[in-house]
């Protein structure tokens, strides 16, 4: 499968003439139609890096979210930090949830059955490894900057001990932040190695 840009534009059409949108929804669907080339749709974008799924006003429960994101494996609840955080070079892994999802044959035209299935496909599969790779940069630059406030701790300044000390606090939560996205990352690929034996 792969679509092209105008059947994905024409489901991205087609969905929004489903009823009344939500203001976020209307939102994301114009910045989906301008970066059209970097999506991708499935009907389960678990495990994608980088997904979103809008749901029509039927398939809202409340007090249910119209939408929900992912951006780098963490949960994004507002569309305007989706779009501000996603690059322009990032894919970005779409699930509509609607009345007659399952049979609408534009839907079907366009849609992977699972973000791994068209994962490995459209070649986004390795942005999780480029991703984790970033994540332990970004470990090793935050342990870094842990061990020189820690010298500097060391030189007993008293008049600069409480500026080192948040500086030392906020380096450690930063560690902490990203080892939990660096395991999430990890747990991901194992889990999907596994489904893949």
């Amino acid at each position: 499968m792969n679509p092209s840009r105008h059947e994905k534009l024409e489901a991205l059409m087609r969905f929004a003439s489903h009823g009344t949108l939500p203001g976020p929804v209307v939102f994301l669907l114009g910045f989906l139609a301008g970066r059209i080339d970097r999506v991708h749709f499935a009907r389960d974008v678990a495990g994608a890096a980088n997904s979103l799924v809008l749901r029509s006003q039927e398939r809202i429960l409340w007090p249910g979210m119209p939408f929900s994101a992912h951006l780098h494996g963490v949960a994004v609840a507002d569309p305007v930090m989706l779009v501000m955080g996603l690059a322009s070079n990032e894919d970005l892994w779409v699930s509509l949830e609607f009345e007659g999802a399952r049979t609408a044959p534009w839907y079907q035209a366009v849609a992977w059955p699972s973000y791994q299935a068209g994962a490995a496909e459209v070649g986004t599969a390795p942005t999780l490894h480029a991703r984790a790779e970033e994540l332990r940069a970004e470990v090793d630059r935050a342990l870094d900057i842990y061990a020189e406030v820690l010298r500097m701790m060391e030189k007993n300044d008293p008049a600069r001990r409480d500026e080192l000390a948040f500086y030392l606090n906020l380096a450690k939560q930063q560690v902490q932040e990203l080892s939990r996205e660096l395991n999430r990352l990890e747990q991901d690929a194992k889990e999907r190695a596994e489904d893949r034996q």
